[in-house]
């Protein structure tokens, strides 16, 4: 589900310095894993045709491509035509989310 957006910087706040610089905003959406939890996954172009999925572990981050099942380039390219300065999520808030979210059973 989609929740909103960061900015990078905000992403780096919480993720620690990355090595590659987004072309656009951070996507923030709450995902379902296999075993039926629920958590904050980060979605952000990196170039025109490709998606990086970052997640924050417990010791570090994990970045790898974008499931091939998930949302597009196209459509990310849409929602950015969508968004509005209120879908703006700030450190305190995507913090709140997370820890939110992470206690859902």
């Amino acid at each position: 589900v989609y929740i909103g957006f960061i900015s990078f910087e905000v992403l780096e706040k919480l993720a620690g310095k990355l090595d590659f610089v987004s072309t656009n905003h951070v996507h923030v959406t709450i995902d379902k894993k296999d075993d039926g939890s629920y958590y904050v996954v980060f979605y952000t172009r990196v170039s025109k045709k490709r998606l990086t999925k970052i997640e924050i572990l417990e010791n570090g981050i994990k970045l790898s491509d974008k499931d091939p099942k998930g949302f597009t380039v196209a459509e990310t390219k849409f929602i950015d035509y969508l968004m509005k300065p209120y879908n703006e999520i700030n450190l305190k808030q995507i913090k709140s989310i997370q820890n939110r979210v992470l206690s859902w059973k």
